[in-house]
């Protein structure tokens, strides 16, 4: 049964997979995102949060360049 199973499995990715194909070719396939899903209704694709830059993220970012600065100075002087 689970091999039987295994290679309806296997024909319907290969279907699915030549469609996208198809429509890759034709300029119809815009990628996964395009696709809607029944799993749940998620309005964002988890793109990454947009960094706001506030006076201790700019001084902690400056720490860390002049941290990242006496350290290789350490290393060259050696």
């Amino acid at each position: 049964m689970s091999e039987r199973l295994a290679v309806v499995a296997h024909e319907q990715a290969e279907q699915l997979k030549q469609e996208r194909l198809a429509m890759a070719r034709e300029g119809r396939w815009t990628g996964p995102e395009s696709v809607t899903s029944s799993v749940g209704s998620v309005t964002d694709a988890g793109g990454g949060r947009e960094h706001q830059k506030t006076t201790g993220g700019q001084k902690r970012d400056a720490s860390r360049i002049a941290q990242g600065a006496r350290r290789q100075a350490k290393r060259d002087a050696q």
